[in-house]
């Protein structure tokens, strides 16, 4: 190009502004490209004679070729056969008739490994945009759950997705079920949706329904069907959901539908957003300078308000650059000893990505999930490494193996139990039959409080639990629970006294729940108390707070049991090593009822020599 130059010797000053707009548009295509490059999805581009004009990291992961060799290469070159796949068929349609489409295929190229993996195919400019996601992982995780949901169906309404049921003969169609979660997704109860049966399709936008028409009718025919659509919820707000569905055949011959509904609303729209983005990106290369400013501030928003932290750091391990959420970890963290653990970390991940691909750092109470990614910038090496937060996904993992061995543990006894005292009634001696039925009682008893424990958490968890507080007479009401656990105590060989403490105040209470706190401590005393023991409740009234003391002599808690003593599912471990029978879900069900109450709840203990819980209630205005 010629250099044209003023009359003072340098280059006028429009030359000089197309020079520093063309340098700015550099920029932004670098950025664009660190950014398309390093997102976790498949994202590729093809142009209109077949050829891959653009792939990101990612895709290296569902392809043995390089595919960075690849591009400029038309697929059926590239992957011969590619034209005889399902997917390819989409791109083709997508490709004449300019609308976007959503696809799910067990392998993406040939030489593919198999899997399970979502395509979204938009038209754009000279050809079509590919975004796929491995939901490999996803598809197992939702079967396994719908296992687990169909035989515990208890622990339904604790999750936000719902499961509904349906039934068709023909063309006539029966709602059979839906589970709670309904509601939050919906804003409709169980019961209203049931009402509706097939006027459910009210709730459709009329845009949406000739392809969950279409879907429906693909699964009475035997497929699985995945379909994304909009709902109109209670409140008028419309919302995208996720529908999979299964079909069966019931054994007088119609089909049965099932299936599993997911909000998916904020993932449309950062696909959405994900979609306008590449758009104006397109847009701002094709006019050179027109809309650079606004590309620059959009991505800006983006890196400053994903919920992940992102940190650019150099070989050396200095850090060059962090978002919001991962300059909080790195200069607010506490304690010191873990912000110092975290930097640590990324400095020997910066210095050795290639060698280590992804980490979990554990630290107290978070755990972050670290991924490195290589950057090539101005001849220099640096490192984006992604920090993820799967502090809850660990905990739901945790809680979920052990909801899985306690529930197998405490369903099996008593089921086994009921089973050989049925078969002795059947063909035992005749005159234990009242001792067979005692027996039978008492292990359909176990089964119900268990059914009763999770019920109970559940409705806490929700929130849904019946609260009318009123002025309450503690140390009545203490009593009255008492009186019941009075046979129990004799059958147990222990001591039950109620200290009376006259002229206490009342406590702002509700009392039913209240009551479930007595039983729920005096129950737990009873079952670690050997025989010859005692059980000792009293009363006390404090600053602002009547205080309710439950106290036994029984086999008493580990000092390193007892930070975990109120979890879900945690029994000391003395306890299990005795085999005794628990749940470890009653004392969590008293702690959230104590809170609430606004209350308080504190245990002491000594092994061996017994456990002493105190509950504080705030006194009634």
């Amino acid at each position: 190009m010629r250099t044209i130059k003023s009359r003072a010797g340098r280059p006028p000053r429009w030359q000089r502004f197309r020079e520093e707009q063309t340098a700015s548009l550099r920029d932004s295509v670098e950025r664009y490209r660190r950014f398309f490059e390093n997102i976790p999805d498949i994202c590729y581009a093809i142009d209109s004679r077949w050829r891959l004009v653009m792939a990101n990291q990612a895709m290296a992961s569902v392809t043995a070729k390089s595919f960075r060799s690849l591009i400029g290469t038309p697929l059926p070159v590239a992957f011969p056969g590619i034209e005889e796949s399902e997917l390819f068929d989409v791109y083709r349609r997508v490709m004449e008739d300019r609308r976007a489409r959503q696809v799910t295929v067990r392998t993406l190229f040939p030489d593919s490994p198999p899997g399970v993996f979502e395509v979204r195919v938009y038209p754009v400019r000279g050809g079509i945009m590919c975004i796929a996601r491995d939901v490999t992982t996803l598809r197992q995780v939702e079967q396994n759950l719908r296992a687990l949901l169909e035989s515990q169906d208890l622990i339904l309404s604790s999750i936000p997705e719902f499961i509904w049921s349906a039934r068709f003969r023909g063309e006539e169609e029966y709602p059979l079920y839906y589970s709670p979660g309904v509601e939050q997704v919906t804003g409709y109860t169980p019961r209203e949706m049931q009402a509706l049966r097939d006027r459910w399709r009210e709730l459709i936008p009329p845009e949406d329904l000739p392809d969950i028409e279409a879907a429906l009718r693909r699964a009475r025919e035997g497929h699985r069907v995945w379909i994304e659509h909009r709902i109109v919820r209670r409140d008028g707000e419309v919302r995208w959901v996720h529908d999979s569905i299964t079909p069966s055949v019931e054994e007088d011959g119609s089909i049965r539908l099932d299936g599993v509904v997911s909000d998916v609303t904020e993932r449309k729209q950062l696909e959405e957003q994900l979609h306008r983005y590449t758009d104006r990106l397109e847009d701002l290369v094709a006019e050179r300078t027109a809309e650079l400013a606004t590309e620059k501030e959009q991505s800006e928003v983006i890196l400053n308000n994903i919920a992940d932290g992102v940190v650019l750091m150099d070989q050396g391990g200095r850090v060059v650059m962090a978002n919001p959420v991962a300059r909080n970890w790195l200069e607010n963290l506490k304690p010191d000893e873990d912000r110092e653990r975290l930097r640590r970390s990324l400095q020997e991940m910066a210095a050795d990505p290639e060698g280590r691909s992804e980490e979990i750092v554990e630290l107290e109470g978070l755990s972050l999930q670290a991924h490195p990614s290589l950057l090539y910038r101005n001849g220099e090496t640096m490192v984006v490494i992604t920090l993820h937060d799967v502090t809850r996904l660990r905990e739901l993992d945790r809680l979920k193996t052990e909801f899985v061995s306690m529930a197998s543990h405490e369903l099996r006894a008593p089921v086994t139990a009921i089973k050989l005292h049925l078969n002795l009634l059947r063909h035992g001696i005749p005159g234990k039959r009242e001792r067979y039925l005692a027996q039978l009682e008492e292990q359909v008893d176990r089964l119900t409080r268990l059914v009763e424990n999770l019920l109970d958490l559940t409705r806490l968890d929700r929130q849904v639990v019946p609260f009318a507080p009123e002025p309450v007479d503690l140390g009545s009401l203490a009593a009255e629970v008492v009186a019941g656990f009075k046979d129990m105590a004799r059958e147990h060989g222990l001591a039950l006294r109620v200290e009376p403490c006259p002229h206490l105040p009342a406590v702002h209470a509700d009392a039913l729940q209240i009551r479930q706190v007595i039983a729920n401590l005096l129950s737990n005393a009873m079952n670690y108390t050997p025989a010859g023991g005692e059980v000792l409740i009293w009363l006390e009234r404090d600053d602002g707070t009547v205080s309710l003391w439950v106290r036994d002599t029984g086999i008493g808690i580990p000092e390193e049991d007892l930070p975990h003593i109120f979890k879900r599912f945690f029994r000391a471990s003395n306890a299990a090593r005795q085999s005794r029978s628990g749940t470890g879900l009653g004392l969590a069900i008293v702690k959230e009822i104590v809170d609430l109450h606004s209350g308080t709840i504190e245990v002491e203990s000594t092994l061996g020599a017994g456990t002493t819980f105190r509950v504080m209630l705030p006194i009634a205005a």
